[in-house]
């Protein structure tokens, strides 16, 4: 959602009982267009997922549609997480990496894999362009290096910020509620402990044999 100063100007005049060009209201009510950006409702919730070996894995799936009479160019996506992770980045379109690849992927999520079509990364920069009255939905993918913080609970509901910035400067925003799956960094804390379980049974049975001796 953006906030147009113009547009405040203009209400905060007629409220004023200040008499107003319509042509000029009706320029003002057309540059205050943008985007419409908003989480879509899919089989796929949003996410944030542990990774195998630390770090996390995000999918959030989305509906941009272009709600102005000029061609919008969506030049930046960004995702701010609850916490500190400086190196959480969407994930590289996989036509750019080498060997090409043709589906998204992650280390953080290596059993996961996307095709490029029901992706929206790739569609920020230089091929992101919208023309009016036109719309995209799918996911966007994201990973970190920084595992979800020990305060947050497994299936706990987060919000996030969600920040769309388009060719001229404005800033788009979301705020989705994604739910954290912390089931691998479980899985990994139950395994430490059953290694230290195991680790101490021989001291347990050395100290018993040497009681019954």
């Amino acid at each position: 959602m953006v906030t147009s100063k113009d547009g405040m100007e203009f209400s905060e005049l007629q409220a004023l009982g200040v008499p107003l060009d319509g042509r000029a209201m009706e320029r003002s009510r057309t540059a205050e267009l943008g985007l419409y950006l908003r989480v879509l409702e899919s089989p796929i919730d949003c996410t944030i997922l542990d990774a195998q070996m630390g770090g996390t894995f995000l999918m959030i799936p989305v509906i941009i549609r272009n709600d102005s009479p000029r061609v919008i160019r969506l030049d930046q996506c960004r995702i701010e997480l609850p916490w500190h992770d400086p190196d959480f980045r969407l994930l590289k379109d996989p036509r750019r990496k080498v060997p090409r690849e043709y589906k998204y992927s992650s280390e953080n999520a290596p059993r996961l894999s996307f095709e490029r079509e029901v992706a929206l990364n790739h569609r920020f920069g230089g091929q992101g362009r919208l023309n009016p009255g036109d719309s995209l939905n799918g996911l966007i993918l994201g990973a970190g290096s920084q595992a979800i913080p020990n305060q947050y609970r497994d299936r706990q509901g987060v919000d996030v910020q969600l920040l769309i910035i388009d060719g001229r400067g404005k800033v788009y925003q979301e705020s989705p509620r994604v739910l954290l799956d912390r089931s691998e960094q479980l899985r990994r804390e139950r395994e430490q402990r059953e290694r230290a379980s195991a680790r101490m049974l021989p001291k347990r049975k050395l100290i018993n044999q040497e009681v019954l001796a």
